[in-house]
């Protein structure tokens, strides 16, 4: 009998080595419309997971749900089942006024103030993104002209806060 990771509830040979990562398990539906023989191979609470081919290439959809610590189980299950290329998709706030709506970004690393990364490592350890993913994400963009914004991100638990402030205050 196959091991199943705990909350994804797939196992080894379900998910391919190039991940795809929502937080809404509704995307992962829409988003498997591109592939061909998808096939949904678990799903747990806000973790569906469908694997499926693009091209020549054999990828998964996981959703995450929301927050760093549904992340973190994600990325975890995920690292133990051998997956390699992990994408986050979909939505994200934004502090400069140039980003509109809709706009992509290729996050390049992250500032971390969450508290569940330091479990991984510690406070001021810079989280960055592996460089041939970034630039094939930028060369990819340009090459459709797709809008994007290429950059340092931030990850922060407080959902809706731009600042300690703003969580202080309750800033709507």
């Amino acid at each position: 009998m196959k091991k199943l990771q705990p909350h994804l509830m797939v196992g080894e040979g379900d998910v391919a080595e190039c991940v795809l990562i929502p937080g809404d398990p509704k995307r992962v539906e829409l988003m498997a419309e591109h592939l061909t023989q998808a096939k949904k191979v678990g799903e747990n609470r806000q973790f569906v997971t469908v694997t499926g081919w693009y091209k020549d290439m054999r990828v998964s959809i996981v959703s995450s749900g929301i927050g760093v610590p549904a992340m973190l189980i994600t990325l975890e299950e995920l690292y133990k089942l051998g997956c390699k290329k992990l994408i986050r998709v979909g939505t994200t706030g934004a502090l400069k006024k140039n980003i509109q709506l809709g706009d992509l970004v290729i996050a390049t690393a992250a500032v971390r103030t969450d508290g569940g990364t330091l479990a991984y490592a510690p406070a001021g350890y810079p989280a960055v993104a592996d460089w041939r993913v970034v630039k094939a994400l930028v060369e990819v963009c340009t090459a459709k002209r797709v809008k994007f914004h290429e950059g340092i991100v931030w990850t922060n638990d407080a959902y809706y806060a731009e600042s300690a402030q703003d969580a202080k205050n309750g800033k709507k």
